[in-house]
């Protein structure tokens, strides 16, 4: 009877390698319940039914296959999995422990044991438990993939990367192995890698759903976004009920300029998951690059206020967010809100409020007041601490780099975070300079702790509101005093921001009213600047450049997003009185915008009668030798109403190219002004539009008063660049803070 009971559970297994799951369901159930059925007949109860998705089912048929065995990690792991599979994680990590209990050297007990743990971010002892397995089982790729994914979210990517080359080294068709490796390189930020790995893992495994949704991330962030639609079409076919794919494409679809396409998806994302922060927010919150004239402005203005005003209202139900996706998804920086150029305390407040209602909900620990610890006051040095992904080649690189570079390490000890991977030559020199250098995408609460354990005195964001993840972790309390930059010149309106840095001569009398936080201004332009023309400066001329030699040629080459409708009538007077001159532009990324733009731009041209294929030109990305000599062939900068240049304007000054700048209300619209201001050229500071167009045209029509602004410019470089000032005045805010900070035995001062 018992070799008549083998061969019919030996049918059992065929029936299952067959996918004819009823069948063997049924046949397997039914031989449990003979009389001299024991363990494995309950066993492949178990597998039948946990094939069929009858997971309650299965744990009671793998518990009385337990109940009727000597002690088995087999059976122990198979009941892991199945305790899994119901979500009584507790239940799964405790069985797999007993794998390893009954057989030290089970190394599929050890990985599961890592993979539990992992599932409830445990990290350190999810680690030791694959490593653990590896150590058993030296060739077992799973673990390694398992591995390198844990050693992804510690943020130790170099070592994830190499330890998934050991999965693929092991065995080169786990497709697990290849994503794990593209995991780590897409945060490495080596996206060609990345995609090389991902690709690698469809064709092993075409039905890997999160390999086709890092696959569309990944196209994502190279703006890639047709590409990523198809991606996320690929993933629909597979799982159409995945929502952080729906808004994903949402997002993909209003980069592209479908707006109707981004809100039905987003509008989808919402009611198949209410409490979707990220769908919820980019619906209510999304704003254009490109406004269609002023009126619509003040449209999508009244309509952002009002869907804030919602969101506030809908607290309680996205409270109830699981608290892994709430983290992920409340990572939404209200970026372009900034350059509408108005007066935006309210409601920078009220977005900063509604972010941190979210965070405090999920993690409390890092809403708590801070005291300055005991050792602090013993300290040789100040710790600052600097939170950026923009130590770069770009604006905010510039501008913050000497913060970084200049502190006297006799008395600072610099600690420096930066949630994305890569870099050039001007991150080397932050490298080479910081105390302490942290890169890694992290979760955010990995960062969070990351900062608290660094024990830092005093924390600068240099650029609050440009990157997601740095304006969430800005609302929390991390550091006894914290700090926001003017590389985003917008008060970032968390409570738990103490201080605001800017400059003196850019701010307006009433300055403080712009602002939550304290401010701070620093002399100068607030920053040690090095000058530009000492840098390479490509000898292109203008043909090279695609541009007329026979012309006055007006500069505008600020972001599209800054060139608000407002300026339109303003660039078309110009060139009314100027008929030889010609504005310079620079395309967008996204085509549609600067077709969007152009279009708009045309109906004031249209108006004054001007030819716009004649009076503009649209140039393409240039290298900086390139850009800067473009500074250099024209005649005239236009600087922008409201939101005015910075490293443009600094990039200009450099090469002696003259720029006519029009003050706005706030600082934003003042940095220009405020350069001009010390170098004594406010003769090129007008006073209204109409003395913006005067000043504008005499700069490009009459020669010799273009040429002795040049000089004059080129003779006062020493007033705006190198100077040292405002690295002095930055030490002495640091000390004086940390100092308040310590007497006070608190943090927050706002």
């Amino acid at each position: 009877m018992i070799s008549g009971l083998q061969k019919q559970l030996g049918e059992v297994q065929a029936l299952l390698q067959r996918n004819q799951l009823p069948a063997a369901r049924k046949l397997a159930e039914m031989l449990a319940l003979a009389p001299q059925a024991g363990r494995d007949a309950w066993y492949w109860v178990a597998i039948a039914r946990a094939r069929m998705g009858e997971h309650p089912l299965a744990r009671t048929a793998i518990e009385k296959a337990i109940s009727l065995s000597h002690p088995d990690a087999n059976l122990q792991l198979t009941a892991s999995n199945v305790c899994q599979d119901v979500g009584d994680l507790t239940a799964a990590l405790t069985h797999a422990r007993r794998c390893i209990e009954i057989d030290p050297r089970f190394a599929q007990g050890h990985n599961n044991i890592g993979i539990l743990l992992a599932d409830q971010k445990r990290f350190d002892e999810s680690e030791t438990a694959f490593r653990a397995a590896i150590k058993i089982k030296p060739d077992y790729a799973r673990a390694y993939a398992n591995l390198a994914t844990t050693l992804t979210k510690k943020g130790r990517l170099d070592e994830a990367r190499k330890i998934a080359e050991k999965c693929i080294a092991v065995d080169a068709r786990y497709a697990h192995g290849h994503y794990a490796l593209a995991s780590a390189t897409l945060q490495l930020g080596q996206h060609a890698s990345a995609e090389t790995a991902l690709h690698q893992t469809l064709m092993l495994a075409p039905s890997f759903a999160d390999a086709w949704m890092l696959l569309a991330t990944l196209f994502r962030q190279q703006r890639r976004y047709q590409d990523a639609f198809a991606a996320l079409g690929k993933l629909a076919a597979l799982d159409a009920s995945r929502v952080d794919a729906l808004a994903m494409a949402g997002d993909c679809a209003w980069c592209l300029g479908d707006e109707q396409r981004a809100h039905v998806l987003w509008a989808d994302a919402i009611q198949r998951k209410p409490t979707c922060i990220e769908a919820h927010l980019r619906a209510a919150l999304s704003l254009p690059e490109i406004y269609t004239s002023s009126k619509d402005l003040e449209t999508r203005r009244e309509r952002f206020i009002h869907n804030l005003h919602q969101l506030k209202a809908k607290l309680p139900q996205l409270l109830q967010a699981d608290a892994y996706d709430a983290l992920r998804e409340v990572q939404y920086a209200n970026f372009y809100l900034g350059y509408q150029c108005q007066d935006d305390f309210a409601e920078q407040r009220e977005y900063a409020d509604f972010i941190s209602t979210i965070l405090e909900n999920k993690l409390p620990q890092f809403f708590q007041p801070l005291t300055p610890t005991t050792r602090s006051g013993a300290r040789e040095k100040i710790k600052v601490g600097f939170m950026s992904r923009f130590f770069y080649e770009c604006t905010a690189g510039h501008y913050f780099e000497s913060h970084v570079t200049a502190l006297d390490r006799t008395h600072f000890e610099v600690h420096i975070f930066n949630p994305r991977p890569g870099g050039d030559a001007l991150t080397d020199r932050i490298k080479a300079r910081a105390d302490h250098y942290f890169c890694g995408d992290e979760l955010l609460e990995q960062f969070a702790e990351r900062i608290r354990r660094a024990d830092l005195d005093i924390l600068i964001y240099p650029e609050l509101a440009m990157e997601p993840k740095i304006f969430a972790l800005a609302a929390m309390r991390l550091v006894p005093v914290q700090v926001a930059g003017w590389g985003h010149p917008v008060t970032p309106g968390h409570r738990n921001i103490d201080y605001f840095l800017t400059t003196d001569v850019m701010e307006p009398v009433d300055a403080p009213r712009h602002y939550h936080e304290a401010l701070v201004p620093l002399p100068g332009i607030g920053t040690t600047y090095g000058n530009p023309a000492r840098g390479p400066v490509s000898a292109k001329t203008c043909a090279d450049l695609g541009i007329s030699v026979d012309a006055h040629l007006y500069f505008m080459p600020q972001s599209l997003f800054k060139v608000l409708p407002e300026n339109d009538a303003l660039v078309a007077e110009v060139l009314v009185q100027d008929p030889k001159g010609i504005v310079l532009f620079f395309s967008t990324e996204r085509a549609h915008n600067t077709q969007k733009f152009s279009a708009r731009l045309g109906v004031a041209f249209a108006r004054a009668n001007l030819d716009m294929a004649i009076r503009t030109r649209f140039l393409g990305h240039l290298a900086h030798p390139d850009y800067k000599r473009a500074n250099q062939l024209c005649d005239v900068m236009l600087d922008t109403l409201h939101w005015s240049g910075g490293n443009t304007s600094l990039d200009a000054l450099a090469m002696g190219l003259p720029i006519v700048t029009l003050p706005g209300e706030f600082m934003r619209g003042r940095q220009t002004a405020g350069m001009l201001t010390l170098m004594g050229l406010e003769e090129l500071i007008a006073k209204d539009k109409e003395d913006y167009v005067r000043i504008a045209v005499k700069l490009g029509t009459d020669k010799a008063y273009r040429q002795a602004i040049s000089e004059k410019i080129i003779a006062n470089h020493d007033k705006v660049f190198d100077d040292p000032k405002p690295i002095n005045a930055l030490q002495d805010f640091l000390r004086d803070a940390v100092a308040k900070s310590r007497a006070k035995g608190g943090a927050s001062l706002s």
